[in-house]
């Protein structure tokens, strides 16, 4: 158990029928598409590099941009490797866009995320929760004020 996690405040949150957005469609993102099937969610994926048909396969809809997947989605989930043209792909305009109450995943760099910005609308509890695994690149640093928001609202 994560030390960090109170077991007592997590809430639930249930995923059936939620539209469900993965920036980037590889390897990873299509076997969390698979896992996603039985809920019933509405998935979504922008990758430029991924062909149609399997997307097509997957019954995943594609969408051209993190702004519009951002917009479309009640989670977020980023799976994505750090290269330059993924750095800060969640930034504050994509970030504004989040739906109230979404729920952001970050398994990826943290270089993919304007992290002051995402605090910002974790503070004010405008976003369900966040739940970053690697902030800011590894280690992660624990003194990140991120960190000890409390995420589970």
């Amino acid at each position: 158990m994560n030390p960090m996690i109170d077991a007592q405040r997590v809430p639930q949150r249930c995923l059936i029928g939620k539209a469900v957005g993965l920036f980037r469609f590889g390897a990873i993102d299509q076997h969390v598409a698979r896992l996603l099937e039985p809920f019933g969610c509405v998935v979504k994926a922008c990758d430029p590099y991924v062909e149609e048909r399997v997307f097509e396969e997957l019954g995943v809809a594609r969408v051209p941009d993190m702004l519009t997947l951002c917009r479309n989605s009640d989670v977020v989930s980023l799976n994505a490797a750090h290269r330059d043209e993924t750095g800060r792909v969640l930034n504050r305009e994509a970030i504004s866009l989040l739906r109230p109450g979404a729920l952001v995943v970050n398994t990826s760099y943290g270089e993919l995320v304007d992290l002051s910005t995402l605090e910002e609308r974790l503070s004010e509890g405008s976003l369900f929760t966040c739940l970053d695994l690697v902030t800011g690149g590894m280690p992660v640093r624990l003194d990140l004020s991120l960190i000890h928001i409390c995420r589970c609202r």
